[in-house]
């Protein structure tokens, strides 16, 4: 049976029973990272045996008259979330529906396990997406003999530079180099409230040892790169990353990487970079020989015609200034 079920009505204990035993569970669904998203989430559930057999989170924002459902932030993928045996064309096709029926315009992300939520749906458009990923179970040696050459160089460079690396960092710092190295290279900087919520989700890693920072420090002592990492079901996820004008420099970052990478060789796990739009940062990760992940955006707008110009004309203006959202 599938239900719409408002935020209050969820049975997070249910919930988060049914992401840690799905088939392809995801962190980003978890009823913790979700309620740091989005105080007010909502989900579509199909409810069986008296269990969530397969869930979708829902984080409606309201403009006017119109629901708009778009993509947060910090959530590379959602989707939909299933127990064996649930994770069908028909269950997806339903769930299509659901959001057909509530929302005016949708910008939303399905997971890498999902198939193309609209192939037979004239209104909808599916953008495919990639993400990058790197199987850590072989050796540290053949890992890196699938390091592109240029990166192999720029490791022997950066090795050469006195760095250390450990595993370290505080949340204060981090957002200080996001905020003075980072923001002002992206369009419209960065949102306090995204702030705020990587917070939150970097203090609730901490707290429960399944987030950890790696840190570059030069001769100095000075923090020239930091990246928080969080493992969930055997991903490592590369969730945020800031360096300094002097970590471009000496290559601070591709010493970090390459830590994580030897640290965690031949383990069952695979490093998520969670991919880019950048190109420029899209081949960096390709450099270390990371696969690509794909997955779709569902696209619908069924906005008046006068809007959806507007946005037509809006997003011509973002992209000539370069703008490329995560």
């Amino acid at each position: 049976m599938l239900n719409y079920l408002k935020h209050k009505e969820i049975d997070k204990g249910k919930w988060d029973d049914c992401v840690n035993s799905a088939v392809n569970p995801s962190i980003y669904v978890t009823s913790w990272y979700l309620d740091i998203l989005s105080a007010s989430w909502e989900g579509i559930i199909f409810f069986e045996d008296g269990q969530y057999q397969a869930v979708m989170p829902v984080m409606p924002q309201k403009k006017g008259p119109f629901l708009y459902l778009t993509k947060p932030n910090l959530a590379q993928q959602l989707g939909l979330i299933y127990r064996d045996g649930y994770g069908g064309k028909e269950c997806h096709s339903q769930a299509l529906d659901v959001l057909k029926t509530r929302f005016s315009l949708i910008r939303y992300p399905f997971n890498h396990s999902n198939p193309c939520p609209c192939t037979k749906d004239a209104t909808a458009q599916c953008g495919l997406q990639k993400n990058h990923i790197l199987d850590l179970s072989r050796s540290y040696r053949e890992i890196k003999n699938g390091y592109r050459r240029d990166r192999k160089a720029r490791l022997i460079q950066a090795q050469q530079m006195g760095l250390t690396i450990s595993r370290s960092g505080k949340t204060d710092k981090m957002l200080f180099l996001l905020q003075n190295y980072v923001a002002d290279k992206i369009y419209g900087g960065v949102a306090k409230a995204d702030l705020d919520r990587l917070r939150k989700i970097m203090d609730h890693g901490l707290r429960t040892q399944s987030g950890f920072f790696m840190s570059v420090q030069n001769q100095h002592q000075d923090t020239l790169s930091m990246a928080f990492f969080l493992l969930y079901n055997g991903r490592l996820i590369y969730l945020q990353c800031a360096n300094t004008e002097e970590a471009r420099k000496v290559n601070a970052n591709t010493l970090l990487i390459d830590h994580v990478i030897r640290e965690n060789a031949g383990k069952r796990v695979i490093l998520d970079f969670e991919g880019a739009e950048v190109e420029g940062v899209s081949d960096f990760y390709k450099s270390f020989g990371a696969k690509e992940e794909e997955f779709y955006l569902l696209e619908i707008n069924n906005l008046p015609y006068f809007i959806r110009k507007i946005q037509t004309i809006r997003k011509f203006i973002v992209r000539e200034l370069n703008f490329f959202p995560r």
